[in-house]
């Protein structure tokens, strides 16, 4: 089964194939993010944003280390990765 292009595009890298692990993991840190301030307006609660930051900097670190350990999958296939002739230093 594969999924609809819309997801597709969101999640894989340029070959449309290859999943993108830190673009899937970027999803549950939007979704929290979102989800926090209304779940503390409905429910009445305190928050204490010293957990809710030091969550939220764990999930950024995790997302951050996917996409970092994950770039490679940026590339074309073919591409090696170094820059081309007369660019960068």
């Amino acid at each position: 089964m594969t999924p609809p292009k819309f997801i597709a595009d969101l999640f894989t890298g340029p070959d449309g194939r290859t999943w993108h692990l830190g673009r899937v993991g970027a999803v549950p840190m939007l979704v929290s993010g979102l989800a926090l301030p209304w779940g503390v307006l409905l429910s009445g609660k305190e928050l204490d944003l010293m957990s809710a930051l030091g969550g939220y900097g764990a999930l950024a670190a995790g997302v951050w280390a996917l996409v970092h350990g994950a770039r490679n999958m940026d590339l074309m296939p073919g591409e090696t990765g170094a820059a081309p002739q007369g660019e960068g230093s």
